[in-house]
């Protein structure tokens, strides 16, 4: 059998020999594989960082209500801008015919 690398090392080169033996009887099956101290270690250090993903897709989740909120305020200033710029040209153009309708009146006196 080739000699593994030298950055393989240690538990995980022992436990890779071990999946290697050509006997079926001497080598391990899977529950003995995943009950392995290093094993159990890499699922351990997946729960974390899964823990870890969901973190971050909740708070990118966050930003982005709180996007929303900021440009749904934005929309509903605006709008609130655009009614209040139309009442107060409604009421322009009625103080102007009032102001003239005034003038005809003094002027027919």
């Amino acid at each position: 059998m080739n000699p593994l690398p030298e950055y393989v090392a240690g538990d995980i080169k022992d436990l890779i020999y071990q999946m290697l033996t050509v006997d079926p009887i001497k080598r391990p099956n899977v529950d003995i594989l995943l009950d392995s101290e290093i094993m159990i270690h890499q699922a351990q250090l997946e729960k974390e960082n899964e823990g870890q993903f969901q973190d971050e897709q909740i708070a990118e989740k966050l930003v982005e209500a709180m996007n929303l909120g900021q440009r749904t305020f934005k929309l509903k200033s605006g709008i609130q801008k655009l009614k209040t710029g139309v009442h107060d040209s409604k009421v322009k153009k009625v103080e102007e015919e009032n102001r003239k309708l005034k003038l005809m009146l003094e002027n027919v006196s």
